[in-house]
């Protein structure tokens, strides 16, 4: 669950924290729900919800893998996450049905070892499951790894996090394949996707566009690119988006026709709609990124 804006630790409103809590008595589970609310007013990295909801999602995987197996989550061992980490690298998502990518595991392994250092710095915790080893780096400051001799993170690593995968090459679409997915979909979701092609939108961003941000027909030329701020970003900060003019050509079609008429649907239903969203729903509610 996640607080609301009455949670107010030291006097200031601290909203959508993640907190945990035991379905069979509905309390509230103190030291996994400690370790979020540190996580969201302590360190200065992680300053938006939906990094804190990430690691909230990461952690509650391995305590419900605790309950599953009768482990207590606050004795477990070096082995008991290592079994859980080669099941997840051996097994397949529930949900997709696929297999975990490695850097999912190492995102969710990174996650429980982190709280487990946390919890047994403030004594919530007996024995600290674990254990670091030295990490290859260089004094040098023109060696070929000198870049990681001045971050202590890079001074040990820990041994339950799998080591990342080598990068490849990414896989590129061809055109004829392009056209292909484009065509098989409805007119938001192609014009959705054809935002997040030319410009690199981020999807969170994608679905909080107003009508607001979108320049009149009048104010871009055609050919060109044509900036348009973002307020709603992941670190908070206004950035500038760089939209090709035909992308905001198909916008407007998009608005006068597609979105117009699930305005006037809604309507006749005698619903409501969301007046500034840009993207509605069948409904006429603002798009998600659920």
């Amino acid at each position: 669950m996640r607080t609301t804006t009455h949670f107010a630790p030291h006097g200031i409103s601290s909203p959508n924290i993640p907190y945990f809590v035991d379905q069979a008595n509905m309390s509230i589970v103190c030291v996994p729900t400690l370790w979020t609310v540190y996580i969201a007013t302590i360190p200065g990295r992680t300053r938006r919800p939906n990094t804190w909801l990430a690691y909230a999602r990461n952690l509650l995987l391995w305590l419900n893998v605790c309950v599953e197996n009768d482990w207590d989550w606050a004795t477990v061992s070096e082995e008991h996450i290592a079994a859980w980490r080669n099941h997840l690298l051996a097994g397949r998502s529930d949900r997709t049905k696929r297999r975990y990518a490695r850097s999912t595991v190492i995102s969710y392994i990174r996650t429980v070892c982190d709280f487990y250092e946390w919890a047994h710095k403030r004594g919530h915790v007996e024995r600290n499951p674990v254990r670091l080893i030295p990490n290859a780096f260089s004094r040098s400051a023109d060696g070929l790894l000198a870049h990681l001799g001045s971050k202590p993170d890079h001074l040990t690593k820990k041994v339950l996090v799998p080591q990342s995968a080598p990068e490849r090459l990414p896989y590129f679409f061809t055109i004829e394949q392009r056209q292909r997915i484009l065509a098989s979909l409805d007119a938001r979701v192609r014009l959705q996707v054809r935002w997040a092609l030319y410009t690199g939108i981020r999807i969170h961003e994608l679905a909080a566009l107003e009508l607001s941000q979108i320049p009149k027909v009048g104010d871009y030329t055609a050919g060109r690119l044509h900036k348009v701020t973002l307020t709603t970003t992941k670190g908070g900060k206004e950035r500038t988006l760089f939209v090709p003019s035909f992308v905001l050509d198909e916008t407007h079609h998009y608005i006068r026709y597609v979105r117009r008429g699930v305005v006037l649907a809604s309507r006749r239903r005698g619903g409501s709609f969301a007046s500034a969203a840009l993207w509605l729903g069948r409904w006429g509610t603002r798009v998600s990124t659920l």
